[in-house]
């Protein structure tokens, strides 16, 4: 069974569910080209850290490190964005049983009652936890990099 086939049995009829695969995958290349600005803020304020004497550098007496929420900022905010549009295409799914198939009652009619439901909700809810799990994972990649990247003892608690 392909993946084309497995999709028809989790959309509307008739539905083209390569819309929503690819929005999920420009969008989740977007996200996480935007998100490696962490490592570009991470850097300027280890930076900002150090002073320059001739060529070596020196930590200046009174550094402090900012925090991890203040140097992650918005990295990570695309996400959300592009988390709220995947569960968008639920009402999409369900408009396109009423006005685009105009299957609606004959959804609400089969025996398996839960067929519309299935139909509107699977895809939209595996996309939008993949982009959450995908968020996690660099949220947690971020944190190690930043306590390993943070000189021993400037680490700020919050």
């Amino acid at each position: 069974m392909s993946l084309k086939d497995s999709l028809k049995k989790i959309v509307p009829i008739g539905f083209d569910a390569d819309i929503e695969i690819k929005a999920f995958g420009i969008g989740t290349v977007l996200c996480t080209l935007f998100s490696l600005q962490f490592f570009v803020k991470l850097n300027n304020k280890i930076n900002e850290l150090y002073f320059v004497n001739g060529s070596k550098m020196y930590l200046k007496p009174d550094a402090v490190m900012p925090c991890f929420r203040d140097v992650l900022g918005k990295s990570l905010l695309p996400f959300a964005a592009l988390f709220l549009m995947l569960t968008a295409y639920i009402f999409i799914h369900y408009e396109y049983h009423k006005k685009g198939s105009r299957s609606i009652y004959l959804m609400k009619r089969l025996p398996q009652k839960n067929e519309l439901a299935k139909r509107c909700i699977t895809l939209p809810l595996i996309l939008s936890s993949m982009v959450l799990i995908l968020a996690v994972i660099l949220l947690l990649i971020f944190y190690f990099v930043y306590l390993i990247k943070t000189p021993e003892g400037l680490i700020a608690v919050f």
